[in-house]
C-alpha cells in the first residue's frame, strides 16, 4: 500500500514539476497589420515538452487544439508546433480578423498568453462619390466625396484646372456657392490616412452660361466691291457651344446648307466658336447689313455687319502724259492741201476728236488749253 502511495506521490512530483517548469517567453500582446496583408501570432514557452496540450483560440471559437484545425478559414495556417513554439499564421487580412486571440497550454491547469490584433484599413472611396456635374452660372450645388478607412482618412479638395489653386476645402462636402464660368474644370478629393498611398476621384464641373461675343474678333463692317469675294466675320464663347446662323434680306446662312455664291464655315475651339460667312462674288443685293446670331439653351445674343460698297477709282495718265500726247499728235498732222494722198479728212477727225476729249477731261485733272487748234 505504501509502494503504491509513493509511486502516486512520484507522478504528481513529475506532473508539478512539468507544468511548474512550463513558462512563455514574453511577447507582444498587441500587434498591428494592414489589410490583404499576413501576421504571425507567435506563442512561446520554455521548458515545455510535446506532452502539453494547447490550442489557439479567436474570442469563443477554437482555430487549433494541438496539431488539429477547427476553423474552416483556409487563410489560418498552423505554422510551428514544437515543444517551445506553438504559432499561427494569418493570410490576406480582413478588418474582420481584428480581435483577441489566445494561445493556451493545458496540463492539469491553464495558461493563457493573449495577443490582440488590430487591423488598419487603407482609406477607400465609397459609392457615394460625385460624378461630373452641370450647373448654371450664378447657381449652387455641392461635390461629395465619402471614404473609409481605419484609422478614418482626412478628405481635401482642390480645384485642378484650369489652373491648381491649392486647398479649396476639407471634409467630405465641397460646397459651391453662386459659381462663376471660373468655377468650372476639374476638382480633385483626396482620402489619405497614412496607411497607403492616398487615394484620389476627379470631378469636372461643367457651367453653363448664355453666348457673349469677342468683340476684337468680329466685324463691324467690312468694305468690298462688286464682283469680288469678302468674308465677314463674329466670334462667340458659350456653354453649351452656341449654334451660329447668318440673316441677310430674309435670307438665312448657316454652315449645314452653303448656296453657290455664299458659305459659313465655322471654327471651333474650346468654348468659342468663329463663324466667317464667305461670299465668292459679291453681287449688288449683297451690300447692306449681316445679323450674326449666336444661340444656345442659355440664351441667345446677335450683332450685325455692314458690308459696303467700294467703287474702284478709273486708271487715267498723268495730266502731263495726256497733254504731251496730245500736242504732238496735233503738231504731227499735215494740212489738207499738204496730204497729197487725200487723208485730209481723217487727220482733221483725229485732230477734232483730241480737242474735245482734251477740253473734257482737263478740268478734272487740272490743266489749261494753252493751244488752240483751227481745222
Amino acid at each position: 500500500m505504501k509502494s503504491l502511495e509513493h509511486i502516486l506521490i512520484l507522478v504528481f512530483a513529475i506532473f508539478i514539476s512539468e507544468i511548474s517548469a512550463a513558462k512563455f517567453v514574453k511577447s507582444p500582446t498587441e500587434i498591428t497589420a494592414i489589410e490583404g496583408g499576413m501576421v504571425m501570432l507567435r506563442c512561446r514557452f520554455t521548458d515545455g515538452n510535446s506532452r502539453l496540450r494547447r490550442t489557439w483560440t479567436n474570442g469563443t471559437s477554437v482555430i487549433y487544439a494541438d496539431a488539429t484545425k477547427y476553423s474552416f478559414d483556409p487563410r489560418i495556417t498552423l505554422d510551428v508546433n514544437n515543444a517551445q513554439e506553438y504559432s499561427v499564421q494569418l493570410n490576406r487580412i480582413t478588418a474582420y480578423d481584428e480581435g483577441k486571440y489566445t494561445c493556451t497550454l493545458y496540463h492539469g491547469r491553464e495558461m493563457e498568453m493573449s495577443i490582440n490584433l488590430k487591423v488598419n484599413v487603407p482609406a477607400r472611396f465609397t459609392s457615394q462619390v460625385s460624378q461630373d456635374l452641370i450647373l448654371d452660372e450664378g447657381g449652387k450645388g455641392a461635390l461629395t466625396c465619402m471614404a473609409t478607412g481605419k484609422p478614418e482618412p482626412k478628405i481635401t479638395w482642390r480645384h485642378l484646372v484650369p489652373s491648381a489653386d491649392g486647398n479649396r476645402g476639407t471634409g467630405p462636402h465641397l460646397p459651391l456657392s453662386g459659381i462663376t464660368r471660373e468655377g468650372a474644370g476639374i476638382y480633385e478629393c483626396t482620402a489619405d490616412n497614412k496607411i497607403a498611398a492616398p487615394v484620389t476621384h476627379r470631378i469636372r464641373v461643367i457651367v453653363r452660361y448664355p453666348p457673349e461675343l469677342n468683340m476684337y474678333k468680329t466685324d463691324n463692317d467690312v468694305s468690298q466691291a462688286l464682283g469680288q469675294e469678302t468674308v465677314l466675320q463674329c466670334t462667340t464663347s458659350a456653354v453649351p457651344v452656341p449654334s451660329i446662323t447668318w440673316h441677310h434680306s430674309g435670307y438665312v446662312y448657316e454652315g449645314k446648307r452653303p448656296t453657290n455664291r455664299i458659305r459659313v464655315l465655322n471654327i471651333k475651339q474650346g468654348n468659342t466658336v468663329t463663324s466667317k460667312l464667305i461670299i465668292k462674288q459679291v453681287a449688288l443685293d449683297d451690300f447692306g447689313n449681316f445679323v450674326c446670331v449666336a444661340t444656345n439653351r442659355m440664351g441667345t445674343i446677335n450683332t450685325t455687319v455692314v458690308l459696303k460698297r467700294v467703287i474702284p477709282e478709273e486708271t487715267r495718265p498723268p495730266p502731263h502724259v495726256v497733254f504731251a500726247g496730245f500736242q504732238n499728235r496735233a503738231n504731227g498732222q499735215k494740212s489738207d492741201k499738204e496730204d497729197g494722198d487725200g487723208n485730209s479728212g481723217k487727220s482733221s477727225i483725229k485732230i477734232q476728236t483730241f480737242t474735245k476729249l482734251f477740253a473734257i477731261f482737263s478740268p478734272l485733272l487740272g490743266l489749261k488749253i494753252v493751244t488752240m487748234f483751227h481745222i
